[in-house]
């Protein structure tokens, strides 16, 4: 009972804190003049709250692109880091890649997972040969090379297909299972399908 008390504890805070950050929201502006969602920087705010992090949404802005890079590369929590990694995906900010792809060869296996996941929201096909060479590395965790697959399933690039076919046998489940979704994935895609692929 001890411990599911703490949790109801913990989801009570959470829930009293978006509170907090939600009421604050209507001075934000409502059409769309921040590249980081509303909603999710709430979200982000709340994680930054809950573990501390010294972070301020601009009066009537929110929160911005370089706040993102910042925290997604600096950042001591991991928590701050994933949310701020999901953020940048959520952006849909081509100027998000460069730093993505580079985190793509951080040491922490959560950031290298958060990075794999949002630069398959971005659509950049830059990020293809990265995301291969990590589904790819020797050694990489599964957790890490499953987000490259379904990243690669996303970005629908048909240069994915023979790396994602070779996983597709994987002896890892989840490495297996996203690859198996990405290449369905990039088999209905119209650039496949006029490719005659």
């Amino acid at each position: 009972m001890q411990i599911g008390g703490t949790y109801l504890n913990k989801a009570v805070i959470y829930l009293l804190a978006v509170g907090v950050v939600w009421a604050a929201g209507p001075a934000w502006p409502q059409d769309n003049t921040c590249a980081i969602p509303r909603h999710v920087c709430r979200h982000v705010l709340v994680v930054c709250q809950m573990t501390a992090y010294p972070v301020k949404a601009a009066p009537g802005q929110g929160l911005g692109l370089g706040q993102m890079k910042a925290m997604a590369r600096q950042a001591e929590s991991p928590q701050v880091r994933y949310c701020a990694l999901y953020a940048l995906g959520e952006s849909r900010s081509p100027q998000a890649a460069g730093l993505l792809i580079a985190l793509l060869q951080d040491p922490d296996p959560r950031a290298r997972r958060g990075a794999a996941h949002a630069l398959g929201k971005l659509s950049q096909t830059s990020a293809v040969m990265p995301l291969v060479e990590l589904l790819c590395r020797p050694g990489e965790c599964q957790a890490v090379r499953s987000a490259a697959a379904a990243s690669l399933g996303r970005l629908g690039d048909p240069r994915a297909v023979a790396v994602l076919s070779y996983h597709s046998q994987s002896q890892y489940a989840w490495v297996r299972g996203e690859s198996l979704k990405a290449l369905a994935r990039l088999r209905s895609s119209p650039e496949m399908r006029r490719a005659g692929r």
